[in-house]
């Protein structure tokens, strides 16, 4: 294994011990075509990736990685990839020219070469790392993550001495061309030129989630409790721009961006959000609220929305369990659903089974016995997520579904 040394990057990581607070380290691994994310109807999208440890398969999108203002952020990576170069960009921080992870005035790592990447957080933001080799290829096929740099004693505000909130939520938005996964254009690292096709992206992610799969994942879904602030950090990397349409009741506040407070926190139910730009939304909570925040993707050539996307806001009078999600072989489909959703076990059949199904104010409004598999007709519930509880003999499940009509 061959490893990279560099005199500036040691005495980055020096200089930022002698005013940081402390050093945080990273291990990344940049892995080509070593892992695979499934889309919302099936379909099994080849990927690259940045993972966090050797043993581990890479998603989309990578760890997001956290330290705090004042701190010296050290990623050590090492690249995993036969055939291809890697780097990583540390898109945003004031990293130097060697830390800085673009090929042509940084480096780059070959397979089974490693190497650190440092830098001083000197503010608290939302940031980017992704690889910078062939990045319109490598950016596409998965190797991006985010930085969060917190304030300065890591509490629950925008920045060191900014405002306060109860919760955060950090989105990172993408699409995927499910043909360059197919097919991956070839990389011709000598004349470092990618002979790509045209981009047409059938999947937008949120999180590396799309459609179906955003109402039950945790990190996209905004919960809170009345009177509650909440802090949503969205950072844009694919090849569309986005517009973000939040409810008039949230009183949606951009206070940063690009890792900079602004001057004046810019107050307006949609915001748009280009490729490479990072935001910081305050946005606050009413009382049981069940909503949804719209994500538009539009073509930065066409000014044409291709995808809508919707993601669940819930917000409770009091403190709610959010730990409710798909568990076991229970199965419940189709979701989100406009008439009926069945329950069933994949692994048996005719199973007797107690079912209760609760709205998010934990108001039951479904209680009964049945034989699984059971067709449930909610064409009278409101929309919104529902929470059902299976109980059999033996076992006990807690799952979640959304009515959309």
């Amino acid at each position: 294994m061959k490893k990279i040394t560099f005199i500036s990057c040691l005495f980055l990581t020096f200089y930022g011990n002698i005013f940081a607070q402390k050093t945080v380290k990273y291990n990344v691994y940049l892995r080509s075509d070593a892992g695979t994310d499934t889309m919302w109807d099936g379909r099994i999208i080849r990927v690259y990736g940045i993972a966090s440890r050797l043993s581990e398969a890479p998603h989309i999108p990578a760890k997001t990685l956290y330290c705090n203002e004042g701190d010296t952020l050290i990623l050590k990576a090492l690249s995993i990839s036969q055939g291809d170069h890697h780097t990583v960009h540390l898109h945003g921080l004031d990293a130097t020219t060697i830390n800085d992870g673009d090929p042509a005035t940084s480096f780059w790592l070959n397979h089974q070469q490693e190497a650190n990447y440092a830098v001083y957080a000197a503010h608290a933001g939302t940031y980017l790392y992704h690889c910078h080799v062939a990045d319109v290829l490598h950016v596409q096929m998965g190797m991006y993550g985010l930085i969060v740099v917190k304030p300065r004693d890591g509490s629950n505000t925008t920045w060191t001495g900014g405002t306060a909130f109860d919760r955060s939520y950090n989105w990172i938005l993408s699409e995927i061309d499910p043909s360059w996964h197919d097919s991956i254009p070839v990389h011709d690292a000598v004349v470092d030129t990618v002979h790509i096709p045209p981009y047409i992206p059938k999947y937008f992610l949120i999180n590396g989630k799309t459609e179906t799969q955003l109402p039950v994942n945790d990190s996209t879904v905004i919960r809170g409790t009345s009177g509650q602030t909440i802090y949503l950090r969205v950072g844009s990397i694919g090849f569309f721009y986005e517009r973000l349409i939040f409810p008039s009741w949230m009183h949606a506040h951009k206070i940063d961006s690009d890792g900079r407070p602004l001057d004046e926190p810019v107050q307006n139910d949609t915001i748009e959000i280009a490729p490479g730009e990072r935001y910081g939304i305050l946005l606050d909570a009413a009382s049981n609220k069940l909503d949804n925040i719209n994500v538009e993707f539009v073509n930065m050539n066409t000014d044409s929305i291709w995808s809508v996307q919707h993601v669940p806001v819930i917000i409770t009078s009091s403190s709610v369990d959010d730990s409710y999600s798909s568990s076991g072989d229970l199965q419940i489909f189709p979701n989100p659903t406009e008439s009926f959703v069945t329950f069933s076990f994949s692994k048996k059949e005719n199973d007797q089974a107690i079912i209760q199904v609760t709205d998010i104010l934990g108001k039951t409004v479904y209680s009964g016995n049945a034989i699984l598999p059971l067709q449930l007709d909610i064409r009278s519930f409101p929309s919104g997520i529902y929470r059902a509880s299976v109980k059999t003999k033996n076992r006990s499940f807690h799952a979640s579904f959304t009515v959309y009509h």
